[in-house]
């Protein structure tokens, strides 16, 4: 007679506790932004309500697609609220409109379907936005064109999503003369997302850099800023001679009434001209550019309320919380569809997802996905309810949830999601609990390499608030790198660690190891990755848009004096990483995806 291994029941007072320390860890008050989703939630509630009684009342439904899209934006869940959002600007669009409020509903509307992946129908509503602004205000005069200098940004977002690169630089370039004069910071987001900037155009934010460091007088450390001597000793002349580009004709930066729109630059959309002026200029005056670089990082961190020591504490309780014998080989929902990709950001991740989403039996999910608020509800559950079963009831909830957004997706037909929300590094005890036969991925990289990327390329999202200031991105690091040797330990087995340095060196050898661990059978169309039709809403878009290459790789050695901060925060870890690496491609052979360390 077989043995039957029978389910023991949590213990419910351990597991109040723990759920108690955590909570006393990380959330020891409500933070502004869990107080604005709350007055969001009870707006939803009270629209809805409206609606009910007043079916007709247009104002409604905008108030309500307005208020569920900013629901989304706080608290992605796998875009839940993204269908009511639609249907009711879409009803709204029903009624006779003004040009204005047409407008606004038809370019939030495209905003929205470019958060759910849906780039072609958001193209043409910020199409359509345009060409309903445009008729009303004829664009003869000057000042009718700022309303549409954000609408011509998010198409530029839009068109790079889709691989479009060139369309969107040229987009990029248009929304630049839309926002000049009107809309400082539509005009600093532009410029730093163009990858080249013409001559003319650096030459313009040069001027608007001179023109906004002396309106402030000097910067935070009390030094002139990187551009004022340059304008002020006819260096700046002298620097565009000696790349070969004329200066004649160009605007004299002098005429301090040209650039006196910028007044009304905040110092968060100052940044974006800074980090623009730094990408710029990285290849040429490295010097100049690394002073634009933290100055636009230090004015992003200024707003920014975090604490490292909030997270230490979180891991401590994270560690003591899940150890081996917290889980039991009968809890969960035994399924095999989700694959998670977990780490540090800049670390190859979206490059993992996009060889994955190349499979015909994988749908990729990006990083809205619904398993952040299931884990918030599953230990509130956790504490009221001593009894396993939960994490089952969970674990069939997120994979119903997922195979959802795989059918809305045009993907009702594969067998496995890739949910790629890399904070989920902090939630794999809850996965495991909830999903054990789920496939984890950990993208790594070097330190150095991954930090340096962290603090040249801005985050627009909220979940990195570390990622302005060198040595808090080192204590991140550092912390992340410690809780994924805790997870590798208590979960042993389960965690594929991927290098991004073995990846673009060996990426069909590394594909063939991350299929195996899928349980996914081979196909080269995984080799073409960078031919998927699918949007990528991610910072490294270039990289997946193209062949792999090598240029990444030990990049922060050009930089290695400005980030003395990163290097002594990391300090062993920097090591560490380098010897495992050596092992690890010593001992890995071409193509033998068992090979570990």
């Amino acid at each position: 007679m077989s043995s039957v291994v029978s389910s023991p029941p949590m213990r419910r007072t351990a597991v109040v506790w723990i759920v108690a320390t955590f909570f006393a860890g990380f959330a020891p008050a409500a933070t502004p932004e869990q107080m604005r989703l709350q007055e969001l939630n009870n707006d939803v509630a009270r629209l809805r309500q409206r609606l009910k009684a007043s079916p007709d009342e247009v104002q409604a439904y905008i108030e309500l697609g307005m208020a569920l899209q900013e629901v989304n934006q706080l608290r992605p869940d796998g875009g839940r609220n993204i269908p009511e959002a639609e249907k009711a600007y879409k009803k709204a669009l029903e009624f006779t409109l003004p040009a204005v409020a047409k407008t606004i509903i038809l370019g939030n509307l495209g905003a929205l379907l470019m958060s759910s992946g849906r780039i072609e129908e958001a193209i043409k509503c910020i199409d359509e936005a345009v060409r309903v602004s445009l008729q009303a205000n004829p664009t003869s005069e000057r000042k009718d064109l700022s309303s549409v200098a954000g609408l011509i940004f998010n198409k530029g977002k839009a068109l790079s999503m889709i691989g479009q690169l060139e369309a969107s630089e040229s987009t990029f370039a248009q929304t630049l003369d839309a926002a000049r004069g009107f809309d400082t910071a539509v005009y600093a987001k532009a410029a730093a997302a163009m990858q080249r900037l013409p001559p003319q155009q650096l030459w313009e934010l040069q001027c608007a850099a001179d023109y906004l460091r002396r309106g402030l007088g000097e910067n935070a450390t009390g030094s002139e800023g990187p551009n004022s001597t340059w304008i002020q000793s006819g260096l700046l002349t002298w620097f565009w001679a000696l790349m070969g580009y004329s200066t004649e004709g160009k605007r004299k930066c002098s005429a301090k009434e040209e650039w006196q729109w910028l007044d009304a630059m905040e110092d968060a959309d100052r940044s974006w001209l800074y980090f623009a002026l730094y990408k710029a200029l990285q290849d040429s005056q490295l010097d100049i550019a690394w002073q634009y670089l933290e100055e636009g990082n230090r004015l992003q961190r200024e707003g920014i309320n975090y604490d490292p020591k909030v997270e230490q504490m979180g891991f401590q309780v994270m560690t003591q919380m899940f150890t081996a014998s917290t889980f039991h080989p009968t809890w969960g929902f035994h399924d095999s569809t989700p694959i998670f990709v977990v780490g540090m950001p800049r670390s190859g991740s979206t490059l993992i997802e996009q060889l994955l989403a190349s499979h015909s039996k994988v749908h990729a999910l990006g990083e809205d996905t619904p398993l952040a608020p299931l884990v918030g509800e599953l230990m509130a559950h956790m504490g009221k309810d001593g009894q396993p079963h939960v994490f089952r009831d969970y674990g069939a909830t997120y994979v119903a949830k997922v195979h959802e957004m795989a059918v809305a997706g045009g993907n009702g037909g594969v067998a496995r999601t890739v949910d790629k929300m890399l904070r989920n590094v902090w939630n794999l005890g809850y996965i495991h609990l909830m999903l054990p036969d789920s496939c984890i991925i950990h993208a790594a990289r070097h330190p150095m390499d991954a930090g340096l990327s962290c603090y040249a390329q801005p985050f627009e999202g909220r979940g990195t608030p570390w990622a302005w200031n060198l040595t808090e991105i080192g204590h991140q690091q550092r912390l992340l790198e410690n809780l994924m040797r805790h997870w590798s330990k208590v979960l042993p087995h389960k965690i594929l660690k991927v290098r991004y340095e073995a990846l673009v060196q060996n990426v069909e050898g590394e594909a063939r190891r991350i299929l195996e661990h899928c349980g996914l059978q081979w196909e080269d169309r995984v080799l073409r990755f960078y031919e998927a039709d699918r949007a990528v809403q991610t910072a490294s878009l270039a990289q997946v848009r193209q062949d792999i290459y090598t240029t990444s790789m030990g990049k922060w050695r050009k930089y290695e004096k400005y980030l003395q901060p990163l290097k002594v925060e990391l300090g062993e870890h920097v090591q560490d990483y380098e010897k495992e690496l050596r092992r690890y491609l010593t001992k890995r052979k071409p193509q033998d995806p068992q090979a570990e360390l």
